[in-house]
């Protein structure tokens, strides 16, 4: 055994009553568990590609430590433990371990404190729909068994439906549509053989809007997805739901008036009076218009201007607008954010704005969390420039933000911005005035963020990258403790399918953006947080 390096504290969630404590390993660093507590913790040991788990069974008790000698793998201390509910503190030290010799040897009494212990099962978090590479996969949080639903690779998209019943994904550039009840796959549309079909659930139906090569059409689960119900436009993504899934508000570009000299507008349609046209709230010449958000409290639509239709333009990044959901003209919100939705985020109270401010398509570099008054289009500054900070995500319960956030930097690219953007860590701040930081993640094996509040502000999920490029989705407490890692590695890729540079274990994404959404979607219960 080696010794002599200063002890690390970690927060664990242990509850006495389950049957099982996953403490899992990964090979990058030389780190894993002394401690003592009153149980002795018959072993048992399992093992995957990427990661070692061992299984302590928890229901016996003796005062004698347990010792595991696991290989002589280089091991980091995340410990999960199901139906976590109480928490335990102790410190960790480095130690050389032996894979293969698996026999039980002294372990060490390291100092251990119990500080909490609490016997009640942990809060349900919803359910996470997510990609791995050999299939779709299905878990309830926080420590549900994941549950294959559909084999296969090269997966995207998954979304839930409305009822939770149904989850949608893109699977060889077809939609499929999945029964989680009666275990049914259905395949809608007819698309062109090149391209993933763009679809959308409406928030409060079991109905798809989707868009194939001869238009775009609404289906139902109530015919069972045969055969579209009604057909919406010839194009009209991407769009926006009003709330009670009875309207859309969409882009388009014209040429009909005007055939060399089109014209980006944004419209407003109903989907339940059939009768009705659409209705034009902005139109304007020569620029594209991407629809962002629906504020209906304000009855205000948010988009960004595209001038050109310029796709280099677009991006490095565009000036955000605000129109009447009536129609009428146009003012600007003065911030010029990259085209992502999770590049920013409405308050609760859909009275403010926090975006990740700042042109340019390297996300290590001039970028700011700014806050939006959207009553008096005042502005304000989170974070400071030295930084680059991205993926805001307001609170659902109180007035705090988490993002993303490393040293900034001017580098084109390379190298020096790979190590820019592995300095990412999660933080979170008070949207007051003078709001206090806090930074919550701090392993500099990881790259960290994507950050999703829990719908009960308890628990933030957010995406992690390890230094060799693996993306996997984590949970953990609001205050930064109780870590777990909840699915193995996600296949995103930051190239298209045939691309000879496309990668799995990029870090590069686009420019540093990677899109988390393209392999999850989350359901909780209550209010979506995001």
């Amino acid at each position: 055994m080696s010794w002599g390096l200063q002890p690390v504290q970690v927060s664990c969630g242990v509850n006495p009553k389950s049957e099982n404590v996953r403490i899992f390993v990964s090979n990058s660093i030389t780190l894993t568990l002394g401690l003592w507590v009153p149980w002795r913790f018959p072993v048992r040991y399992f093992e995957t590609a990427q990661s070692a788990t061992i299984c302590l069974d928890a229901r016996q008790v003796s005062n004698k430590p347990v010792s595991v000698d696991t290989g002589r793998l280089h091991a980091t201390y995340e410990v999960i433990g199901l139906n976590s509910c109480c928490a335990l503190n102790w410190q960790v030290y480095p130690f050389d371990v032996n894979r293969r010799a698996f026999i039980q040897n002294a372990c060490c009494l390291v100092g251990c404190s119990l500080f909490s212990f609490a016997g009640q099962a942990a809060e349900s978090l919803g359910t996470i729909v997510y990609v791995q590479k050999n299939g779709l996969w299905l878990r309830e949080l926080p420590a549900g068994t994941p549950r294959l639903l559909i084999s296969g690779a090269n997966i995207q998209k998954p979304r839930f439906s409305p009822s939770g019943e149904w989850v949608s994904c893109v699977h060889a550039n077809k939609l499929h549509v999945l029964s989680l009840q009666a275990g049914g796959a259905y395949v809608l549309g007819i698309y062109r053989d090149d391209c993933p079909p763009n679809a959308q659930w409406s928030p409060e139906r079991d109905e798809i809007v989707l868009e194939t090569k001869r238009g775009v059409y609404i289906f139902s689960a109530e015919n069972l997805w045969k055969e579209a119900i009604y057909k919406v436009a010839d194009k009209c993504f991407p769009l926006l739901f009003s709330s009670d899934g009875n309207e859309i508000v969409f882009a388009e570009r014209s040429t009909k008036d005007k055939p060399d000299d089109a014209q980006g507008r944004i419209c407003r349609l109903s989907l339940r009076d059939f009768q009705s046209s659409r209705s034009v709230l902005i139109a304007e010449d020569h620029t594209g218009l991407i629809p962002y958000a629906w504020n209906q409290r304000r009855g205000e639509v948010y988009y960004w201007r595209d001038t050109d239709f310029s796709g280099s333009l677009r991006s490095d990044g565009l000036e955000l607008v605000a129109v009447s959901d009536k129609g009428g003209a146009s003012h600007s919100l003065n911030i010029e954010t990259l085209v992502y939705d999770d590049s920013l985020s409405l308050s609760p109270a859909q009275n403010q704005l926090v975006a990740c401010d700042g042109g340019g398509r390297n996300t290590w570099a001039q970028k700011r969390i700014v806050l939006v008054n959207l009553e008096t289009r005042a502005k304000r500054y989170l974070t400071s420039k030295s930084t680059a900070a991205t993926t805001p995500c307001w609170s659902p319960v109180e007035n705090r933000i988490v993002y993303s956030c490393g040293p900034a930097g001017e580098e084109g690219g390379g190298e020096p911005a790979r190590r820019l953007l592995a300095q990412r860590r999660l933080w979170s701040v008070d949207s007051n005035p003078n709001g206090t930081r806090r930074q919550l993640t701090h392993d500099p094996l990881y790259r960290d963020e994507e950050p999703i509040w829990s719908a009960n502000g308890k628990q933030i999920l957010f995406g992690r990258i390890s230094a060799d490029g693996r993306k996997s989705l984590w949970i953990m407490m609001a205050s930064g403790g109780n870590l777990r890692q909840i699915t193995g590695t996600l296949p995103i890729y930051d190239g298209p399918e045939g691309a000879s540079w496309r990668s799995e274990e990029s870090w590069w994404g686009y420019y540093g953006h990677i899109d988390w959404a393209n392999a999850f979607d989350w359901r909780q219960h209550g209010e979506l947080s995001k």
